[in-house]
């Protein structure tokens, strides 16, 4: 029986992860090309996600979308670049451009913004 819950519990905290982020990048989609200030929230081979900090929305950009390459250790505190040496780190301030949003992927795409 303590199972049987701790399994359903999981469901719901799943669904909950689900519906939130439905609900963001259906919020978000009406600001798609519009900046905002945000906090670098994880890091993974492919990118860097990102939170805004009014809305705690979160979305990727992707190192592809940087026109570079990054290592990116197997502690995924940090990315840095194999051309100019740039770090990214967990928790770094950055400015970004909602590019894309959907619903149906639970997906927001972001491009960084620099300086």
């Amino acid at each position: 029986m303590a199972k049987h819950i701790s399994e359903q519990e999981k469901k719901a905290a799943e669904s909950e992860r689900e519906s939130t982020k439905y609900f963001q990048t259906l919020y978000i989609s009406r600001y798609i090309g519009q900046e905002f200030d945000g906090v670098i929230s994880g890091i993974i081979e492919k990118g860097i996600f990102v939170e805004l900090s009014d809305s705690k929305v979160e979305g990727l950009v992707t190192f592809d979308s940087m026109g570079d390459m990054f290592t990116v250790p197997t502690s995924r505190m940090k990315a840095k670049s194999k051309l100019s040496g740039e770090e990214f780190t967990m928790g770094q301030k950055v400015r970004v451009r909602v590019k894309a949003a959907d619903p149906d992927t639970r997906r927001t795409d972001m491009e960084l913004i620099t300086s």
